[in-house]
């Protein structure tokens, strides 16, 4: 048997799909079809069972971002929150032994993984639907995430990342050594955009509490059906201010040479239902949206694609929010 990590992409789904049908012994189900969704970091699959339910089912990646400690936050929180009305999350399954992580193996994959199921989000995505009213419930939506969030833990649960910095996922820094990915003057302002967004977040961090925030709610982790929308993916729950988790649903919108700020005010609107606007002034919400760009700019340096891509709506973002820092 060969290697794992002299595999193939396929080669590996195919040991990781083995593992997961080992793992789905452990559940009161019957799988009838079991396919890959992708495979970037964890593997996520689609499973049908004979029963008529479906599943997202989730295959760590050894020490991959997502710790063990992240799942039993997320699992947690997300069974907290799909109690409530108004809120719409995938509820996390247990297995017989009334545990929302299981541990497989199988032969050829050279480490045990850890696997969990959530009950299948019916819909479209975001993504497919970018219109004011998807956008206002989206924001509606996430007030109630933040509501909820703030009496749901009082500190920083361990292992969760915590928002303070730019680099707060630890990835390496690409950014420092962008010099050949990037043109100089783009470099200069993006130099320049980490030092801001920094100070902006220590100033950001001394004037509240924070809490615990989805950490990743684009437009791809959210599902559109029937006029009602349903967050999920909480892989990279974090710890920080709401403004955080806003500048990343709506940087795409504030960004984008074909955004629409109208999409931005909708999802305001949606959020003033439930609670106040979190920003203090326009700079929070371009700072914001500053620090996840840096963080898109830095993973595609990272993987070596920045190479083909000029960064011109986010360098006029970030020069849009060092305008606001300077003035």
């Amino acid at each position: 048997m060969k290697p794992f990590t002299t595999l193939t992409s396929d080669g590996k789904v195919r040991r990781l799909r083995r593992l997961l049908f080992r793992a789905l012994e452990e559940y009161d189900i019957t799988p009838k079809r079991v396919r890959l969704l992708n495979n970037e970091t964890n593997a996520v699959f689609r499973v049908d069972t004979t029963d008529g339910s479906s599943y997202n089912a989730r295959v760590l990646l050894p020490g991959g971002r997502q710790s063990i400690r992240t799942v039993q936050v997320e699992t947690a929180w997300l069974r907290s929150l799909a109690s409530l009305e108004g809120i719409r999350v995938p509820t996390p399954k247990a297995n017989r032994a009334e545990e929302y992580i299981t541990t497989a193996s199988v032969e050829g994959v050279p480490e045990a993984r850890s696997c969990v199921l959530f009950e299948w989000v019916p819909g479209d995505t975001l993504a497919m639907h970018q219109t004011p009213r998807s956008f206002e419930l989206t924001g509606t939506l996430m007030a109630r995430l933040h509501k909820h969030a703030e009496s749901f833990c009082e500190s920083a649960p361990a292992g969760i990342p915590v928002a303070n910095n730019v680099f707060y996922l630890n990835d390496p820094d690409f950014l420092s050594q962008a010099d050949t990915a990037i043109n100089t003057d783009l470099r200069a302002v993006i130099h320049s955009a980490i030092e801001a967004t920094n100070s902006w977040l220590r100033d950001l961090w001394s004037a509240a509490r924070p809490h615990l925030l989805h950490g990743d709610l684009h437009r791809w982790n959210v599902s559109v059906s029937k006029d009602q929308v349903c967050a999920f993916d909480f892989a990279e729950v974090m710890w920080g201010f709401p403004i955080q988790d806003i500048g990343i649903t709506l940087r795409r919108p504030l960004t984008s040479s074909r955004g629409k700020p109208e999409l931005a005010d909708a999802f305001r609107c949606g959020y003033e239902t439930v609670q106040p606007w979190p920003a203090r002034s326009l700079t929070d919400l371009e700072g914001a949206v500053a620090m996840r760009n840096l963080l898109i700019i830095n993973g595609e340096i990272g993987d070596g694609a920045a190479v083909r891509r000029p960064f011109t709506s986010i360098g006029n973002q970030l020069r849009r929010f060092l305008s606001l820092v300077e003035a």
